[in-house]
């Protein structure tokens, strides 16, 4: 029996930001009102007005840009250097965990028998 994965989960059991405030580490980053982000880089929310980032984002979140996103004046962001290899972390403990007991969030999977139905079956 093979399995292959199909979907893969939509989050992590754990967000950057509870990573962040477990390990009690502080983004220490100059505020930035300005200009636009970088894609691929970890953001963590400080002030927002007209909420220019994605839907249901507010102040204390934290998400990865994906597209050129222009900051306003009442939108402030701190960028977390480690935000890449903190998720990757969270990611491999994930997978080590659930490689032991099973899936913790849902998750699709392909199942490929060797072979079906088998001779004793005919």
């Amino acid at each position: 029996m093979k399995l292959k994965l199909k979907t893969p989960p939509a989050v992590e059991p754990v967000s950057l930001a509870e990573v962040l405030h477990q390990l009690r580490l502080d983004v220490t980053t100059p505020e930035l009102s300005s200009g636009t982000l970088a894609i691929g880089t970890w953001y963590l929310i400080t002030a927002t007005g007209t909420n220019a980032f994605y839907t249901g984002c507010a102040v204390g979140d934290t998400f990865k840009a994906t597209d050129t996103t222009p900051l306003t004046a009442s939108n402030k962001v701190r960028e977390i250097y480690e935000g890449a290899y903190l998720n990757s972390l969270v990611k491999a403990a994930r997978e080590y965990v659930e490689n032991l007991c099973g899936p913790l969030i849902t998750q699709s999977w392909y199942q490929y028998e060797d072979g079906w139905p088998c001779s004793e079956f005919k």
